[in-house]
């Protein structure tokens, strides 16, 4: 019996199993979305040529994630790289205008990353107000998803005014409920 090299055996056996047997607990992020293994890596001997050793614990990254694995879409990474290609990654512009992952650019800036990233994903912020605003009190999270809620409220019926033929009386709703929100301000209303 020979000998399997120690660790890319694994690599390969885990990435075969979760593109192909719809019994793994992560198939559904891999086969169950159309990711494949090339014909020429169901073969351990063919994958470990092409890849060849694992260097230490680097892991096996797809550079396109909506790719499959072969030869010219893979490379070994470090675990923090590979965590920063995942679908679920949120992408922003760092100061010099790089694009880096938010975790990245929390890390960099002293931000609070968990919530930051709550209020993009679970709230639907817009990026910029999440890293914008500090985080901080409750009363002052509440606030400031009420304000939030009803700029989107607000944005809907711009929409709506902008998609009739006469949106004259729905701009005026919109400035009225801008008024509410931010207090007496100049009468402005859009003639007839």
């Amino acid at each position: 019996m020979r000998k399997r090299p120690d660790g890319i055996y694994w690599v390969w056996s885990a990435m075969i199993q979760r593109c192909t047997n719809p019994r793994n607990r992560q198939y559904k992020d891999y086969g169950g979305r159309g990711i494949t293994v090339c014909d020429r890596w169901r073969t351990f001997i063919n994958f470990a040529a092409d890849m060849g050793p694992r260097p230490g614990s680097l892991t096996l990254e797809r550079v396109d994630n909506n790719q499959g694995y072969r030869p010219d879409n893979c490379k070994w990474v470090t675990r923090r790289e590979q965590n920063s290609n995942k679908r679920n990654c949120i992408y922003v512009l760092n100061v010099n205008g790089r694009r880096v992952t938010l975790k990245e650019y929390c890390d960099t800036n002293s931000l609070p990353y968990r919530a930051i990233a709550k209020r993009i994903s679970e709230r639907g912020w817009p990026i910029e107000m999440a890293i914008a605003l500090p985080a901080g009190r409750k009363q002052d999270a509440a606030l400031i998803q009420h304000l939030w809620d009803k700029y989107t409220e607000l944005q809907q019926y711009l929409s709506l005014a902008l998609d009739a033929a006469d949106g004259r009386p729905v701009l005026n709703r919109v400035l009225d409920e801008a008024r509410s929100l931010c207090g007496d301000g100049p009468e402005i209303r859009i003639a007839a």
